[in-house]
């Protein structure tokens, strides 16, 4: 379906490896109850049940709240109110995939909804589509019923499926970094040791592009996240591929920094850099991530703690790939200027086109964390 792969697999959805999985749960959000729910949390842990419960995820509303994934090896999960009705599924999952792409997650797990408590067979639930398209306010717009039956009987007789990710066929491994510690969890926070190669140069750039001496640095931690660096992974992937094909050699990874609070900074070592906090900081090129090359810049949003007077910062490897000059207005990039069609955006935008110290993002897959520095 375009540029979408679309897989049907039979298996466990607490092992998926999709940067998300959807769990259909009741009106009160009480994951307590139903057995994927309680399997979710047996496996994933305590903290995907307190984002729920505190809102604390980036997205919350009366028919969906998503979380962070705890020890899953998905990073996100989906938690919907189960329709009460079949025809209802379709409105709840185009709401799903709005909301996982504006958190720049690029796979998505969706178990047989309807299937379970509400015993609709899975048969039912599949003759239940509506073709719709985009028109030119990029808005959906259902086919007349003729046209949608005539759609459907078309894709019906031609329709093959093919699993592409079958469970006991699991597709290549991504080979995580090599400097990384064997770990048992999704995700681990593991002190450089000082006096090494990697600390000296992590150090090194932290200091030429500040007013900081080493003594002020309490410690570097790498950060080791298996779900987000394979998002991160994919998205370089894509943009890297796209601008090779364009033949443009500009650079499609910078490694700049991201000034933040305490409370901030740990809920983007387990969710990711997450949009949805812009505005807590600056918003003057665009409602997005902001990452800086100077460390200066980004010590000024590095909130102190109120008793130990440390401040965190991340030095995070970011796909700016091709960039534009940035605006208020801007909730996304604009499309480029290269672009055959009006969804080809740029992957960035920029304080300065000519020589850019400040680079803005709108997909939460286009930033990894890759240090935690803590200092004074």
């Amino acid at each position: 379906l375009g540029n979408i792969s679309v897989a049907v697999c039979q298996g466990d959805i607490t092992t998926d490896q999709s940067d998300a999985i959807v769990n259909s749960t009741n009106s009160s959000f009480d994951l307590t109850q139903g057995m994927v729910s309680r399997a979710i949390l047996q496996k994933g842990g305590p903290t995907i049940l307190q984002d729920c419960n505190n809102r604390s995820g980036p997205v919350n509303t009366q028919e969906m709240r998503i979380t962070n994934a705890g020890s899953l090896q998905c990073r996100y999960v989906c938690h919907i109110v189960t329709p009460n009705s079949i025809k209802d599924i379709g409105s709840i999952l185009v709401k799903v995939f709005q909301n996982v792409d504006r958190l720049g997650i690029t796979s998505l797990a969706i178990p047989a909804l309807g299937t379970g408590k509400t015993f609709k067979e899975g048969e039912t639930c599949s003759r239940y589509v509506t073709w719709s398209y985009v028109d030119i306010s990029k808005s959906l717009t259902k086919f007349s019923n003729r046209v949608n039956a005539a759609l459907e009987q078309a894709y019906m007789v031609s329709l093959s499926v093919t699993c592409l990710n079958p469970l006991n066929q699991p597709p290549a491994r991504l080979h995580f970094p090599s400097g990384w510690t064997s770990m048992n969890d999704n995700m681990d926070k593991v002190l450089v040791n000082p006096g090494t190669q990697e600390y000296i140069q992590v150090m090194d750039k932290f200091n030429a592009s500040g007013p900081f001496t080493g003594s002020h640095i309490q410690n570097n931690r790498i950060i080791q996240h298996k779900s987000q660096y394979k998002q991160f992974m994919a998205k370089k992937n894509e943009v890297t591929e796209r601008m090779k094909k364009s033949n443009n050699t500009a650079e499609v990874v910078k490694e700049l920094f991201h000034g933040t609070s305490f409370d901030v900074a740990e809920k983007i070592y387990v969710q990711g850099f997450d949009r949805g906090y812009a505005g807590a900081n600056a918003t003057v090129y665009g409602k997005g991530v902001y990452f800086a090359t100077n460390a200066t810049y980004s010590n000024n949003y590095a909130q102190p703690h109120p008793t130990s007077k440390h401040r965190k910062m991340f030095l995070a490897d970011v796909v700016t790939g091709e960039f534009c000059q940035g605006n208020q207005s801007f909730i996304s990039p604009p499309t480029r200027s290269n672009a055959t069609n009006r969804s080809e955006l740029y992957d960035s935008v920029v304080d300065n086109i000519s020589n850019p110290t400040i680079f803005v993002v709108f997909k939460d897959a286009s930033a990894y964390p890759k240090y935690l520095l803590t200092y004074t």
